[in-house]
């Protein structure tokens, strides 16, 4: 992406997680978009997915939502409280 397009969150496979805020720096190693995935995961004890934000530098994960945009805001809301 240029310098003058913000990065978007997008999943694994680098798609764009439709209506998602533009993503905010890891609150543990700074690292900006271009790092961060919207990853889903499941377990074989629980079949239902789950969705969580991962800074592919440090391997910080956000909290666990039930969908690809809840977990990208989830991020941003965690990184925001990060800050203050």
């Amino acid at each position: 992406m240029g310098s003058d397009t913000p990065y978007q969150f997008t999943d694994m496979d680098g798609n764009p997680v439709e209506d998602a805020p533009e993503p905010q720096p890891c609150p543990f190693c700074g690292s900006g978009g271009e790092q961060l995935v919207v990853e889903r995961w499941s377990s074989e004890d629980d079949p239902d997915a789950s969705y969580h934000v991962e800074c592919l530098k440090c391997g910080s994960n956000g909290p666990q939502r039930d969908t690809a945009l809840d977990a990208a805001q989830g991020w941003n809301e965690r990184a925001d409280a990060a800050r203050k």
